[in-house]
C-alpha cells in the first residue's frame, strides 16, 4: 500500500519551512465560536472528567433534533452513537462487520481513510470511479467482477468533488449491491451544502424504502475548531448501531464531559451551523474567482470546503500529463501546494478553502508567472 497522500504533503510542506502557499491541506479554519470558547475557559476541568450517561443521552437528543432540523430526518436518539473521532468510527465499523476476504466498495475520488482502514481487515477493495460526465455518479460496472459487497462506503458531500447524495444514485447503488450489503456514508461535510437542502442517506433510504442496514457518520471536527476535542457520531439502523455500541463498550477510552458539552452545543445551536456554512461559502466563492483568473477550470462546487479543477494542459510552458506532475511543478517552482488526484482516465487538482487570507492574495499575484493553459 502506498503512503497516505496527505502525510507526504505535510512532510514536503515541513521541509520547505514557511515558504509555501498551502492550498493542499490549509491551516485556517472557522474561528472558535465564543459560546464554545466560554465553555472551555469556564470549566476546563471537565476535560479530566468522564462523561456521564445523562450527558451522553442529552447529546444524542440534541443530535437527533439537529438531524430533523437540517436534514428533515426523524431519528430515535437511541440510534445516535457518539464516537471519539471519525477514524475511530471507521475503524470500529470495519472491525465489527468485516471478515477477511469480504468485498468492500469505495468511491474515487473520495476521502481515502476508509479504504485504508478497511484494507487492514484483509478485505478486497473495489474502487468505483466518480464519472464527471455523469455528475460524478459512481461507475458501478466493476461490480460484475466482485463478490457480494459487505460494505458500500460513500463520502457525500464528496471530498473533493463537492457533489451531494442523490436519490437516483443511492437507488442505483442499492439495487446493484443488494439488501444484504451495508450502505455507509461519511457525511463529514454534511451541512455544507450551498445549493438546496442537505440530503441524508437515512432520509433517502426512507424515501426509497431501502431494506439495507444503513449507517451515516457525522463529524464536528471538520465544521468547528475543536482540535482534539472534536467528536463524531454514528446514526443508522438499529441492528447495526447496537452492534457498534456493544463494541464501543470496550474498544476506546470514554469521552470527557468537555467533549460532550461542546458537541451538544455545536449541534443544538442553529446559528453556529448557519455561520459555518456562510463562512465556507464565502471562502469557496473567493477561491473559485481567484483560480479562475489564473486559468484553472474548476468544476461546480455545490457543497464541501474544496474546489476541484480539471488538469491543465500546461503550466509555465511545460506540458502536463498527470495530476502529480502538475502538483510537483506548482510546489517546486512556485511554492504553491495543491492536492493531486489520479483516477484513470481522469486527473484533478484540489484547492482547499482552509487558506490564510494572505495566501489567497499571494496566489492572485502568481498569474503571469503560472501561465496556466487549460
Amino acid at each position: 500500500m502506498s503512503r497516505y497522500q496527505f502525510s507526504v504533503i505535510r512532510e514536503r510542506l515541513r521541509a520547505r519551512g514557511g515558504d509555501v502557499l498551502d492550498f493542499a491541506i490549509g491551516s485556517a479554519g472557522v474561528p472558535l465560536a465564543e459560546p464554545l470558547a466560554e465553555i472551555v475557559r469556564g470549566e476546563p476541568e471537565l476535560a479530566l472528567r468522564r462523561c456521564t450517561p445523562d450527558e451522553v443521552e442529552a447529546f444524542a437528543v440534541s443530535a437527533a433534533e439537529m438531524l430533523f432540523r437540517v436534514y428533515d430526518v426523524r431519528v430515535d436518539p437511541e440510534l445516535v452513537l457518539a464516537v471519539p473521532g471519525s477514524r475511530v468510527a471507521m475503524s470500529t465499523l470495519t472491525a465489527c462487520v468485516l471478515s477477511p476476504d469480504d468485498d468492500v466498495l469505495v468511491t474515487e475520488p473520495g476521502y481515502p481513510a476508509f479504504a485504508r482502514v478497511a484494507a487492514h481487515q484483509h478485505v478486497r477493495i473495489w474502487r468505483a470511479s466518480l464519472n464527471p460526465k455523469r455528475d460524478f455518479l459512481p461507475d458501478l460496472d466493476l461490480l460484475a467482477k466482485a463478490g457480494p459487497i459487505r460494505i458500500a462506503a460513500l463520502n457525500y458531500p464528496n471530498n473533493p468533488t463537492g457533489v451531494v447524495l442523490s436519490r437516483p444514485g443511492i437507488a442505483e447503488l442499492a439495487a446493484r449491491v443488494g439488501s444484504e450489503s451495508i450502505l455507509f456514508n461519511d457525511a463529514a461535510y454534511g451541512p455544507l451544502v450551498y445549493e438546496g437542502s442537505p440530503p441524508s442517506l437515512l432520509g433517502i433510504g426512507a424515501l426509497e424504502g431501502l431494506e439495507q442496514p444503513l449507517a451515516e457518520l457525522y463529524s464536528l471536527s471538520k465544521l468547528f475548531s475543536l482540535g482534539p476535542l472534536g467528536i463524531s457520531f454514528f446514526v443508522g439502523t438499529s441492528g447495526l448501531i447496537e452492534e457498534l455500541r456493544e463494541y464501543s463498550d470496550f474498544a476506546w477510552a470514554p469521552l470527557s464531559s468537555l467533549h460532550l458539552q461542546l458537541a451538544r452545543h455545536c449541534v443544538a445551536d442553529e446559528l453556529l451551523l448557519d455561520e459555518v456554512r456562510g463562512f465556507y461559502g464565502k471562502r469557496i466563492e473567493a477561491l473559485r474567482a481567484t483560480i479562475g483568473e489564473l486559468g484553472f477550470q474548476a468544476y461546480s462546487t455545490p457543497a464541501g470546503m474544496y474546489v476541484l479543477c480539471r488538469l491543465p494542459a500546461s503550466i509555465a510552458g511545460t506540458a502536463v500529463t498527470g495530476a502529480q506532475q502538475a502538483a510537483d511543478i506548482l510546489l517546486d517552482h512556485f511554492g504553491l501546494a495543491v492536492a493531486a488526484f489520479e483516477i484513470a482516465p481522469h486527473s484533478y487538482l484540489r484547492f482547499s478553502s482552509l487558506y490564510r487570507e494572505a495566501d489567497l492574495e499571494s496566489l492572485a499575484k502568481l498569474g503571469e508567472r503560472l501561465e496556466v493553459v487549460s
